[in-house]
């Protein structure tokens, strides 16, 4: 039985119905009860929480697709592509690094997880300063500053081979009493070579969002925030009651960067370990250049001539208009100034190479203007 199309409904969601009820009282607020903990508001923090509320609204933009074949229409509403405040946004990245660290990164060896806690009296540190350490490529770091019920909690997860320390080693680093620090591998067995869903796995929970939509119930009549999960050691209880604006605030720490995830050393050294695979390496190591790039068909309107159109194609979409418009391109300077019409963007290049390809026929030239451009 073929899927039914679900749209989203941003609206529904309990973090945005927070967002709604309780900004104006965080703004009102932040001055005498937040500035101390989080700093000066941060404008980019303001245009986070106001693009999050316009994410998935089709009201704020959106795509129209076609089927060539059926004609059957959907929209696809533009996103804020926010990491580590929007939910949706954040596990797209999450499910599309987490699937390149488990088929791309990792070789099929054994694998683990391991949590590195820092001591408590180092955590003011890293409240402001959220870089990773520079080292050499051996792991796969993420710094997580986030415990449970949104306390800060700075600690460092490794993904890694599963034989990189000894036993021996191990039981020395356990052996510290009092220090403040803390490694813990969940008590989980190495997830075995060949098994691709379970680095996925690992990868996704390294490179989580800091809260979960699921723990979450928003109180509309009493203005306040319920956050249910495990049992608190501290605490004795399995929830955490916030008011929106409180909850705003606890959030809003994380946004610059809950997480940071990279290849640790130069990326030389990548690419050179890369290399050393042979063919397959190639294959990675391209993966490597064009992870997190985008590739762009697009259509520009003359304004001297409004049925003027040109395609073209493009990794750098804001350059290239610039080049289009000081003349650098012998098609259209002409044509000048020229104005962004429409675009897709496809992740790999060759798919954006043969959308522009299709574009230029002349029976596609006229689908474009007739349902792209709708002129």
């Amino acid at each position: 039985m073929p899927s039914i199309y679900q749209p989203r409904r941003p609206r529904a969601s309990p973090l945005w119905q927070i967002i709604h009820h309780g900004w104006d009282a965080f703004l009102a607020l932040y001055e005498k009860f937040h500035r101390k903990t989080l700093g000066p508001l941060d404008p980019a923090a303001v245009a986070t929480v106001q693009s999050f509320l316009r994410c998935g609204d089709l009201a704020s933009g959106f795509t129209r697709l076609q089927c060539p074949d059926c004609g059957q229409e959907r929209l696809l509403a533009f996103t804020c592509k926010g990491r580590h405040f929007c939910p949706a946004c954040h596990q797209r990245r999450t499910r599309t690094i987490g699937d390149w660290i488990a088929t791309g990164v990792c070789h099929e060896v054994p694998h683990r997880q391991f949590v590195f806690t820092i001591p408590k009296v180092l955590r003011g540190i890293f409240r402001t300063r959220l870089n990773l350490p520079q080292g050499k490529l051996a792991a796969i770091a993420g710094v997580h500053t986030f415990g449970d019920y949104l306390i800060f909690h700075p600690h460092l997860h490794a993904l890694r081979d599963a034989k990189l320390i000894s036993p021996k080693k191990l039981a020395d680093l356990l052996s510290w009493k009092h220090s403040g620090f803390h490694i813990d591998n969940g008590g989980e067995k190495p997830v075995p070579a060949h098994d691709t869903a379970g680095r996925r796995r690992l990868a996704e929970y390294l490179l989580r969002h800091p809260s979960s939509l699921q723990k979450i119930t928003w109180n509309a009549t009493t203005k306040t925030v319920i956050y249910r999960s495990k049992r608190h050691h501290n605490t004795k209880r399995n929830f955490e009651i916030f008011t929106a604006p409180d909850f705003i605030a606890a959030i809003l720490r994380f946004r610059k960067g809950s997480f940071e995830w990279q290849a640790i050393g130069k990326p030389t050294d990548a690419m050179d370990a890369l290399r050393s695979l042979g063919e397959e390496g190639l294959l990675m190591q391209e993966n490597y250049r064009n992870f997190d790039r985008m590739f762009y068909a697009y259509i520009l309107r003359s304004e001297q001539n409004p049925e003027r159109l040109y395609y073209g194609f493009s990794s750098d979409l804001k350059k290239r208009l610039k080049v289009h418009n000081q003349g650098g391109n012998v098609s259209t300077k002409t044509g000048v100034p020229w104005t962004l019409a429409w675009y897709a963007g496809f992740k790999f290049e060759s798919a954006a190479v043969d959308f522009e390809r299709y574009l230029k026929t002349a029976s596609r030239k006229a689908f474009a203007r007739k349902r792209l451009l709708r002129t």
